[in-house]
């Protein structure tokens, strides 16, 4: 798996703008020319920074690696990345993206994100974000969705046979400090670690 804070999440303010921003702007599966889900069809998942030239002219063009080679799991007492900080980059509003091969081994591949927990739903999951302190932003499930992607050619994920790639993104959030916790919807919250 690999994990990025991605500047457009400045504009990231709902599902459609999220997309959008990442370069599926019609929800077809198809990538935008120059966008970050293009280079992640053709295995460009970076070396720290993926550049895309899709809205370079906003000056929103960076996509932050904040973590990878750790496995894609759930769970409401192991957090998924710890202390993410959203005022990465220029914006100080990143979205959070996690890309993960589609046949990620012995986990049940989420098919939809949920705002809360206490669902039913087998393959349902909700990603809860813990902050420091309580306010406005305060502890709970985080506005995420999914979508699912063919690598172009013969490209596969790195290490492995896939040739389809997941990618689960928030909204934008200007937090610091934020830990991450990626379960089932039928779980219960996590108690705060922070």
């Amino acid at each position: 798996m690999v994990s990025y804070l991605d500047e457009g999440g400045v504009y990231a303010t709902d599902e459609p703008n999220a997309l959008l921003m990442l370069g599926d702007a019609n929800d077809d599966g198809t990538p935008d020319a120059g966008s970050l889900l293009e280079n992640l069809t053709k295995g460009n998942f970076g070396n720290g920074t993926i550049t895309s030239t899709i809205y370079s002219g906003f000056g929103i063009e960076k996509s932050f690696e904040v973590g990878s080679g750790y496995t894609l799991g759930g769970s409401n007492s192991t957090p998924l990345l710890s202390n993410l900080n959203h005022t990465t980059g220029s914006q100080s509003n990143a979205m959070f993206v996690l890309v993960f091969p589609s046949g990620s081994a012995g986990f049940v591949n989420p098919s939809s994100m949920a705002l809360a927990t206490g669902g039913s739903t087998t393959g349902e999951y909700v990603l809860y974000g813990d902050r420091v302190g309580t306010g406005p932003l305060s502890d709970s499930p985080q506005s995420a969705f999914i979508r699912y992607y063919d690598f172009s050619g013969s490209v596969t994920y790195p290490q492995s046979s896939e040739t389809r790639f997941g990618v689960i993104f928030t909204q934008g959030d200007a937090s610091s400090n934020v830990t991450y916790f990626l379960m089932a919807s039928s779980g219960s919250n996590p108690t705060s670690t922070q």
